[in-house]
């Protein structure tokens, strides 16, 4: 089921045309057939194009049979405001619930974008610098039993390259969320999990959920304000996004999708139910675990909404969000491979430049890019972990900008 959306953003379209004058300056290398010109975008990626709802619609349909999706919610958002969203499958397999288009799922690390969001916000304003120490930040924060190493600055947390390891893959945290599934944590019982670092700060890029809930630490500690609550104020508001809660403060706007895990990779296997009996998902424990690095939880229109927001200067300056995809540059000399800038993946898609960010905690996957040199967004959310939506996203694009511009002449 498939349904477009006239929602032209209340914030226009200021700064978008600065920004992409500076993301053009501050691009990563790519193929000359992934760009488009923006007065041929305007024009061909509209909601009314002939067919194209039936098209998308068709995707969605397919995946969800072959990869065996118990369900999965789609958003397209269109350069001219409009958004497309189709849905196929159960939000609760059980009990014959479809997915909606309003259906919240949980975002995983979609949510690190929003974070870093906040504290661009805050480094605007001046109240705090990317340089600045996070230990100095957090003088009486351990992690494990160790304190923060004094080198380590804000940047290092937002581009994952403090060497600080992951709280969420340790064993002793996975045995521990597992055997109570509804105790809520305290971000001070979670980094009590972090190991010994991976590496000294700024000499190689180590993807942490620690650095996401030390981010989140530090804006609460400026500010003196939950991280629930600055996200609401800076994004979830303002922007309207109405189906776009933190878990374990806030309620859902209405039941999320249940989040289901397999024991096989056959797409006819029966999904598993892996929920708490609560409304956060996956489950209690390991959301709250994770902490700012990913409870958050929306539609799959709220988030491509937010995306486009994000990226597009229309919440924070269009200099602040060319230094969070420059940084990027950054992590492409560090390591190859991992251009991850400041809380945002610039990733190459089908040949073409996204900003964005993938999500992943077991029984919930999802992705979310935005595409500069097309203006466009595309979102898509699943209730389960072992297939890649990256999958059904590619798909998506490959009929939304189905041609490629012929090359150049050879080089004399």
């Amino acid at each position: 089921m498939g349904s477009f959306l006239p929602w032209r953003s209340r914030f226009g379209l200021v700064g978008l045309v600065p920004l992409l004058a500076l993301l053009a300056a501050t691009a990563l290398p790519m193929p000359v057939a992934g760009r488009m010109d923006a007065t041929v975008a305007a024009r061909f990626l509209t909601a009314d194009r002939p067919g194209l709802a039936a098209t998308l619609q068709r995707v969605v349909d397919t995946a969800r049979r072959e990869f065996g999706l118990p369900g999965v919610s789609v958003a397209v958002r269109f350069p001219d405001g409009t958004t497309w969203t189709g849905v196929a499958g159960y939000a609760d397999v059980n009990g014959g619930v479809l997915v909606a288009p309003e259906t919240p799922f949980a975002l995983a690390s979609i949510s690190k974008p929003f974070v870093a969001g906040v504290v661009m916000g805050l480094v605007e304003d001046g109240s705090l610098h990317l340089g600045d120490s996070v230990a100095r930040l957090l003088p009486d924060v351990k992690l494990g039993s160790r304190s923060i190493d004094p080198r380590i600055t804000v940047r290092e947390l937002l581009d994952h390259t403090s060497g600080l390891r992951d709280h969420l893959t340790t064993s002793a945290l996975d045995k521990a969320v597992t055997a109570a599934p509804t105790e809520h944590w305290s971000l001070a019982r979670a980094l009590k999990y972090v190991g010994k670092p991976i590496a000294a700060p700024g000499v190689g890029f180590y993807y942490s959920n620690t650095n996401y809930v030390l981010l989140g630490l530090i804006v609460e500690r400026i500010t003196g304000t939950p991280i629930a609550t600055l996200l609401h104020e800076r994004w979830i508001e303002p922007l309207g996004l109405t189906t776009a809660t933190y878990q374990g403060v806030d309620a859902p706007s209405s039941t999320p999708a249940i989040a289901y895990r397999f024991d096989s990779t056959i797409a006819t296997a029966i999904p598993i139910d892996i929920t708490d009996g609560t409304d956060v998902r996956p489950f209690t424990a390991i959301t709250t675990a994770s902490g700012p690095a990913g409870s958050l939880m929306a539609s799959a229109a709220d988030t491509a909404h937010w995306l486009e927001a994000l990226v597009t200067a229309r919440v924070l300056t269009p200099e602040t969000v060319a230094r969070m995809v420059e940084d990027a540059r950054r992590q492409t000399a560090i390591l190859r491979g991992a251009p991850y800038g400041l809380g945002l993946q610039v990733y190459q898609v089908d040949g073409r430049r996204s900003l964005g960010h993938s999500g992943r905690l077991l029984g919930e996957r999802g992705v979310a890019r935005y595409f500069p040199d097309a203006g466009l967004t595309i979102v898509v959310l699943t209730n389960q972990s072992r297939t890649d939506p990256s999958i059904v996203l590619t798909r998506l694009l490959e009929k939304l900008l189905p041609w490629r511009e012929p090359p150049g002449p050879p080089a004399s």
